[in-house]
């Protein structure tokens, strides 16, 4: 098979993992980005949790010149981006294009129908997919518009999340993990604030970590008014100070932080899936997760791979106490965790599912 992977210029880590497993499942020979995104191939504008790889540029012309010769057997829509459907149209307009799939790794999980029908793909890939048929019809009927179809829906729409490219996360040793818990991320969701406010008031836990706001956030009256009056509700304490606050960790010390740990705890953001969710199992710690709320595919199992606490985390602090004190029990469920991963969850696992479901349903 030969895709051509037309790009999100922007980092996106569900378009740029997938990317990253198609080249290595196919082979460069067999893989063609365009637009040609440096992110992939540039030294100067590499990404920390991306390898590169060299290859030629494509232009556009020699791409519709490829797509004339029907070079291609699928074209990867990336992202329901405006860019990335401004490729697509305009490379439309010179060439007819291969069986065309669109991959949406947006938080939301707003099914995109219009985008799909209007480009004509063929096959629908979501990050944030929640099983329709555990919700019922009326719960659907919101993000779709008069033309939805259900049986379209069930034979054209497939979870894909995100992975663990092994490759770029260091397995630091550290015998002596010093950290009972750790969590560190965006505070793009309220749990996060919930989560660390439990863990630090827990006596006897040492937790590590915590949470930061972009600059974007911070020129925001309206998100800080808002984060005012969170912070003041889950903490008892005004807004947190720039200092208290903290700023985004370098992934360097984000991974020293994990290394250190016993295990760490993954909370949603903007969306369920998140990267730490697999890169703490890469990293062969305990997951400590929320139950998911989302579909996914072979996902890990509570007592087994991971540990799921309730959605309200009323349980976290009792789990993370359990955990602490069973060091067999906790070491244990890592080593079964890490098998599973490498069995069902990296970039080259997921590439083969993806690759799999397009060449038997285009």
């Amino acid at each position: 098979m030969r895709v051509l992977y037309l790009t999100d210029p922007q980092l996106n880590y569900l378009a740029d993992q997938l990317f990253t497993g198609i080249w290595k499942v196919l082979g460069q020979e067999n893989v063609i980005d365009y637009p040609h995104k440096p992110a992939y191939h540039d030294p100067s504008c590499k990404a920390w949790y991306l390898p590169q790889y060299t290859t030629s540029l494509f232009e556009k012309d020699t791409v519709i010149d490829l797509l004339r010769e029907k070079a291609f057997d699928l074209a990867v829509l990336s992202a329901p981006r405006r860019n990335v459907i401004g490729t697509v149209q305009d490379l439309m307009e010179n060439a007819k294009l291969p069986p065309l799939v669109l991959v949406d790794g947006e938080d939301d999980d707003r099914i995109r129908w219009n985008t799909f029908e209007e480009l004509g793909c063929g096959l629908y890939f979501k990050r944030e997919f929640r099983d329709r048929s555990q919700q019922g019809l009326e719960a659907w009927r919101y993000y779709w518009d008069s033309s939805f179809d259900n049986s379209r829906f069930q034979s054209r729409v497939f979870p894909l999340h995100f992975s663990a490219i092994l490759e770029t996360i260091p397995h630091n040793d550290v015998s002596d993990k010093d950290v009972d818990v750790s969590f560190f991320g965006r505070a793009s969701n309220k749990k996060r604030i919930e989560a660390v406010n439990i863990l630090k008031k827990a006596s006897g836990i040492h937790f590590e970590g915590g949470y930061y706001f972009e600059p974007s956030d911070r020129k925001s009256k309206l998100v800080g008014r808002t984060m005012a009056r969170l912070m003041t509700k889950i903490t008892g304490d005004s807004y947190l100070s720039e200092s208290e606050r903290g700023e985004r960790l370098s992934p360097g010390t984000y991974y020293t932080l994990l290394a250190r740990s016993k295990m760490a705890l993954s909370v949603r953001g903007g969306g369920f899936d998140t990267p730490r969710y697999w890169e703490i199992v890469a990293s062969r710690r305990l997951l400590v997760s929320e139950q998911p709320d989302i579909y996914i595919p072979f996902n890990f199992e509570h007592g087994k791979h991971a540990v799921f606490c309730r959605s309200d985390l009323s349980d976290l602090e009792l789990l993370v106490r359990h955990y602490l004190r069973e060091e067999e029990e906790r070491e244990a469920i890592v080593k079964e965790g890490y098998a599973h991963l490498l069995k069902y969850h990296t970039c080259e696992r997921r590439a083969e599912y993806f690759l799999e479901v397009c060449r038997r349903l285009l």
